[in-house]
């Protein structure tokens, strides 16, 4: 019997993808090799992206999470901005998994690329943050100096929407 892992120990991903390779070479499935890498393409190497990841970076700010020291800051302030952002959303983003730090990443660069204003607001309330949104620049603005401070070395532009896949809300509040 043939089988995809052969012998190997491997994700049911892994056995999934070497089964249809096995069955596109014995004939059984007929797949167009530019089809197999726009599937490869689509499935394996889009970036997931949810508003519940940015609105999960916000709940961070909510008042019992904020250290004591950051508490009252106004982020119509860039210091204040700058310091929320490297002494406590950062830390608390690179507590969480690494995957959950790839999919916050893409999500807010997704956010800041491809959402209205009203969606961005909409994403930072639900965190229920204690920390308004400021009021001397745009939403976009702001999660743009949040994205240069989280990310410095990394441009928060997106070349090709297609990369990404929205998995809408993965979860009900």
């Amino acid at each position: 019997m043939l089988t995809p892992d052969c012998g190997k120990k491997t994700g049911a991903l892994g056995r999934f993808l070497g089964g249809m390779a096995i069955l596109a070479c014995i004939g059984v499935l007929d797949v167009e090799p530019q089809a197999n890498l726009y599937f490869r393409r689509d499935f394996l190497k889009s970036y997931k992206v949810s508003v519940r990841y940015v609105e999960n970076l916000w709940v961070c700010l909510y008042e019992d999470f904020i250290p004591v020291g950051l508490r009252g800051l106004n982020f119509n302030n860039s210091v204040s901005i700058e310091r929320i952002v490297n002494e406590h959303l950062l830390i608390e983003l690179k507590a969480t998994s690494v995957s959950n730090q790839e999919r916050t990443k893409n999500s807010l660069k997704y956010a800041i690329n491809f959402w209205d204003e009203h969606k961005l607001k909409d994403a930072y309330d639900g965190g229920m943050p204690a920390i308004g949104l400021p009021t001397a620049f745009s939403c976009r603005e702001f999660y743009i100096y949040v994205w240069n401070q989280l990310f410095p070395k990394e441009s928060h532009i997106i070349d090709d929407k297609s990369l990404y896949a929205d998995i809408g809300k993965f979860f009900d509040a």
